[in-house]
């Protein structure tokens, strides 16, 4: 319900706040910036934000636009592999809580992505998440855990071996609102013990529903460093441990933020990631063949590129002969005795140095050629 005569930071009077979260609008800017639940308290008509009805505001609809979403995971994805790194899929296994710290209206705030407007794990969060694990739960030793995080208050010295990047959701997120119910406020606030008379106090707050799933990504901050990449390996399997066992977010304690290992979907990641290397493969080739002479496209045919053996195959049986030929123009014979030296000295260089018996007459005849038809080409 909304009430005119309440003064609203930041609209003009003539402005009309609208009534729901509009279709593929950014929920996290709706539910930070444009809250506009309020009632009259029926006791003495003071203003009264209905936080609950608020929280349901965004969950009526998934959170995210799906096109948005897929580009940055892939954007995400690309990096990770592209510096040596692991990219792996998570789901919850129940609901899971992130930025309750956070100030807000409801009592109860939420971290957004804000280019996404979906709940997303900041990579500081999950390196404090998997460090945490490491160093209380583990006990792995301090040396180790200094190489892989870096030591604390490092004030930028030092940086650890492994880089953690945001948790981003890899389709639009389904929301739910959850309830808590203290039932001794006095007591928690030190005010006097728990008793029966006490009224219980419901908090509402915004989750994100069980099943849905993230993407994580690390990469060794070196990737040429054996160290970095076995660190990063180190760091993959703590990560899962620790979304497995003490969840992230908040309200762990309580149950909340369990995330278990997404495998169907990660495999499908993976079958779709080597279809697209295997198609720009294939654009690359055919792009380079089409900008090759006859003679080249006909010798990558014969395995010029990709097959040896089979390659000095047809040298033998077509390509000397054809180089040597009276009925081909001096160009195109000059061109493949070219080509034919290239290819010695790319695959068998120490042949076309040193030929042996077997190699020795088909180099001969590739210098002649070159040597008869060089200046008449020029």
């Amino acid at each position: 319900m909304m009430l005119p005569d309440f003064k609203r930071p930041f609209y003009k009077t003539e402005h009309e706040i609208p009534e729901n979260l509009p279709a593929g609008g950014h929920s996290g800017l709706w539910y930070d910036k444009f809250g506009s639940q309020w009632k009259r308290n029926k006791k003495d008509g003071s203003p009264v934000f209905e936080k609950l009805e608020w929280i349901k505001t965004v969950t009526k609809q998934n959170a995210g636009r799906a096109e948005l979403i897929a580009e940055m995971k892939e954007r995400l994805s690309r990096l990770a592999v592209a510096r040596g790194g692991k990219v792996c899929f998570f789901k919850t296994g129940g609901r899971f809580v992130t930025g309750l710290g956070r100030e807000h209206p409801v009592e109860n705030g939420f971290t957004w992505h804000f280019l996404l407007g979906t709940p997303f794990l900041s990579g500081s969060s999950v390196k404090g998440l998997v460090r945490a694990w490491a160093e209380n739960w583990l006990r792995e030793k301090p040396e180790r855990i200094d190489r892989v995080f870096g030591p604390h208050n490092n004030k930028g010295r030092n940086a650890g071996s492994v880089i953690f990047f945001d948790a981003l959701p890899v389709e639009p997120v389904k929301l739910e609102a959850e309830v808590m119910t203290p039932h001794y406020m006095d007591y928690y606030q030190g005010k006097e013990p728990p008793a029966d008379w006490h009224s219980p106090n419901p908090i509402p707050f915004l989750t994100v529903a069980g099943g849905q799933t993230f993407v994580f990504a690390l990469a060794p901050r070196r990737p040429e460093n054996e160290g970095d990449r076995a660190d990063m390996e180190l760091a993959a399997g703590w990560l899962e441990e620790a979304l497995l066992t003490t969840g992230a977010g908040a309200k762990t304690a309580a149950g909340y933020g369990r995330f278990i290992r997404a495998h169907k979907e990660e495999n499908a990641w993976k079958q779709a990631r080597e279809q697209a290397i295997r198609q720009e493969e294939e654009q690359k080739r055919a792009a380079a063949l089409a900008a090759m002479s006859p003679v080249q496209r006909e010798m990558e045919a014969d395995g010029y590129s990709a097959d040896e053996n089979n390659f000095m195959q047809q040298m033998s049986k077509k390509w000397l002969a054809r180089m040597e030929s009276p009925d081909v123009d001096p160009d195109t014979r000059c061109e493949i005795a070219r080509l034919l030296a290239e290819w010695y000295m790319k695959n068998k260089v120490d042949q076309w140095k040193k030929p042996n018996k077997k190699n020795r007459e088909k180099i001969d005849r590739i210098n002649k050629v070159l040597r008869s038809l060089k200046p008449m080409v020029d």
